[in-house]
C-alpha cells in the first residue's frame, strides 16, 4: 500500500498540475501589449494624416500668391480679394478633411477648384484689362467699333482699373465682381456692373463691333441685291407690263435673314437703340424676338419701294420714248395667203385677190374710223386703230370693197379720252419739265390700256384714211395691191362669166 505524501486528506499523484491562473495572467498581459502597439499605430497614423492636412493647406495657401502690377488701385483690389479667397479656401479644405461623407467633400472640392480656378483667371486679369484699352484706342481710330458703345465700355474699363470696384466670392464659389460709377470727388453715384462674373467683366470691355446693317454695300443692301422678288409678264395688246410680286420664297428668305441678324450681339446692340429702345448691352430671347421683327419690316419695306419706283419709271419711260417718236417710216406691206381669222369671220376674198400685211414698223394710229357692234348693230366711232391687214371681197352689187383686221384701245379699259390725248401730243414738251396737267395724263397711260383685234368691213371713207400705210393714192389704188391674178367679171345680173 502506498504511503500518504503531503497534508492530511489529500492524495498522492505523479501527473502534473494545470496553471490556470498563470496563464490567464500572462494572456492579460499580452492584450495589454497588443493594444498598446495599435494605439501607438493610430496615434502615428493621426499624426500623418495631421501632417498631410497641414501639408495640404499649405499648398492651397502657396496658390493664391499675390502678383504686385504697380497699379495701387488694381494691387489693393487684388490682395483684398486673395485674402478673403484664401480664407475661404481653408475653410472648405478643413471641412473636407473632417468629413466622412462621400458627397459632401466632393461638393467642397467642386466648390475649392472653382475658387482656385477664379482666382487663376483674376491672375491674368490687369495684363487683359490694359491690353483692352490699348485695343480700343486703335479700334477706334480704325472704325472698328460701335461709336454709342465705345463711351459705356471705356467708363466699366476705367473704374475697374481705378479700383472702384468690389471682388468677392459668392456662396457656390464663384468669383463675381461689382463695378461702380464714381463722381470726380470719387464718391459712389451709381452701378456700373452689379454681381457679374470675370467672364462677363472681360465680356463687358469689349466694345460691339460698327454695325453693317444699315451701311451701304451692307447686309440690307447685300440682301436686296442678291434676293431678287419673283417677276410676271402680262401682255395686253401691244403693250407689255413686267410686274415684280412678293412670295412666300421671298418672305421665307427674308425671315431667315431677320432670324440671322437678331443673334449678332453687334447688329442687335444698334438696331434696338434705332428702334428707341433704352440702350443697353445685354439682350434676352424676347429683346432678340423685338428685333427680328423689325428686320422682317424693314426689308419687306424697302422690298415695296423699290418696286413701286422701278414700275412706274420703266412705265413712263417707255410711253414717253414711243410718243417721242415723230419720224415716219417709208409704208412696208406683204402680199400673203389670206389669214384663217377672214374665213372665221364669214370673209372669203374676191378671186384673184389675196391680203395685203401691213410691215411698216411706225405706223401712225388713225382716228375717227366707223365700227358696227354686232351685238347691237348700231355704229360707233373709235379712235387710235391701227391697221394690221386687208383683203378685197366683192359686195351685193359686184363692186369690189375692202374688209380689214384693225386693232384698236378699249375705251372702257382707259381713263384717257381722244381729246386728251391729241391735246397733250399737239402740246408735248420736254418731258423732264412737264406741267401738272401733262403729268396727270402720263399717270393715266401708264396705267395700261386694252386693245381689242377685229376683223370688219371698211367704208371707202374710212379705208383711204389708212392709205399712206401701204403708199397708195386712194381706196382703189389700195384694192389693187391685193390683186394677184385674173379678177371675176360678172354679167348685168350679177351672175359670174365664165
Amino acid at each position: 500500500m502506498a504511503g500518504v505524501v503531503g497534508k492530511a486528506g489529500s492524495f498522492a499523484t505523479v501527473d502534473k498540475v494545470d496553471d490556470t491562473i498563470g496563464q490567464a495572467f500572462k494572456d492579460v498581459n499580452t492584450m495589454f501589449e497588443d493594444s498598446a502597439k495599435a494605439k501607438k499605430a493610430d496615434e502615428e497614423a493621426k499624426r500623418k494624416q495631421e501632417d498631410a492636412n497641414l501639408k495640404e493647406l499649405e499648398d492651397y495657401n502657396g496658390k493664391f500668391g499675390v502678383d504686385i502690377t504697380g497699379n495701387q488701385s488694381v494691387d489693393d483690389l487684388t490682395v483684398s480679394y486673395t485674402s478673403q479667397a484664401r480664407d475661404m479656401t481653408a475653410d472648405l479644405v478643413r471641412r473636407r478633411q473632417t468629413s466622412t461623407n462621400p458627397q459632401e467633400r466632393a461638393d467642397l472640392t467642386k466648390k475649392i477648384n472653382k475658387i482656385y480656378g477664379g482666382y487663376d483667371v483674376l491672375k491674368q486679369m490687369p495684363v487683359v484689362l490694359n491690353n483692352r484699352v490699348e485695343e480700343i484706342t486703335k479700334g477706334v481710330t480704325d472704325g472698328k467699333y460701335n461709336d454709342r458703345d465705345v463711351d459705356a465700355v471705356q467708363k466699366t474699363l476705367s473704374n475697374v482699373l481705378s479700383g472702384n470696384a468690389r471682388l468677392y466670392v459668392d456662396d457656390y464659389g464663384q468669383t463675381r465682381v461689382t463695378v461702380y460709377d464714381v463722381t470726380e470727388e470719387e464718391k459712389a453715384k451709381g452701378i456700373l456692373e452689379k454681381d457679374i462674373t470675370l467672364a462677363e467683366l472681360i465680356k463687358s470691355t469689349q466694345p460691339f463691333l460698327a454695325s453693317t446693317y444699315d451701311t451701304p454695300n451692307g447686309i440690307s443692301d447685300q440682301f436686296l441685291k442678291q434676293v431678287k422678288l419673283d417677276k410676271e409678264k402680262i401682255q395686253s395688246g401691244f403693250t407689255t407690263i413686267t410686274n415684280e410680286q412678293m412670295s412666300k420664297r421671298v418672305e421665307d428668305m427674308i425671315a431667315q435673314k431677320a432670324k440671322e441678324v437678331s443673334t449678332d450681339d453687334n447688329e442687335v446692340y444698334e438696331i434696338w437703340n434705332k428702334m428707341g429702345k433704352p440702350s443697353k448691352r445685354k439682350f434676352d430671347d424676347a429683346d432678340r424676338k423685338e428685333v427680328e421683327e423689325y428686320v422682317k419690316k424693314d426689308l419687306l419695306g424697302r422690298y415695296n419701294k423699290s418696286y413701286e419706283k422701278d414700275i412706274d419709271q420703266s412705265a413712263i419711260t417707255s410711253r414717253m420714248n414711243a410718243l417721242k417718236e415723230d419720224k415716219e417710216e417709208k409704208p412696208s406691206y406683204n402680199v400673203v395667203q389670206t389669214p384663217q381669222e377672214y374665213a372665221a369671220a364669214g370673209f372669203k376674198p374676191a378671186k384673184g385677190y389675196k391680203t395685203v400685211s401691213i410691215t411698216t414698223k411706225k405706223q401712225k394710229p388713225v382716228n375717227n374710223i366707223t365700227m358696227v357692234n354686232q351685238e347691237s348693230g348700231k355704229e360707233i366711232i373709235y379712235n387710235n386703230v391701227f391697221l394690221n391687214n386687208y383683203t378685197v371681197v366683192k359686195n351685193s352689187k359686184g363692186q369690189r370693197s375692202i374688209v380689214a383686221q384693225i386693232t384698236y384701245p378699249d375705251v372702257k379699259t382707259s381713263t384717257l379720252t381722244a381729246e386728251e390725248s391729241i391735246t397733250w401730243k399737239k402740246n408735248l414738251k420736254d418731258p423732264n419739265s412737264l406741267t401738272d396737267e401733262e403729268e396727270l395724263i402720263v399717270s393715266r397711260i401708264t396705267k395700261g390700256v386694252e386693245y381689242k383685234t377685229v376683223t370688219i368691213p371698211m367704208k371707202e371713207v374710212d379705208i383711204v384714211k389708212f392709205k399712206d400705210v401701204v403708199g397708195a393714192s386712194d381706196a382703189n389704188g389700195m384694192k389693187d395691191l391685193a390683186r394677184v391674178g385674173e379678177e371675176e367679171k360678172f354679167d348685168e345680173y350679177g351672175v359670174p362669166i365664165n
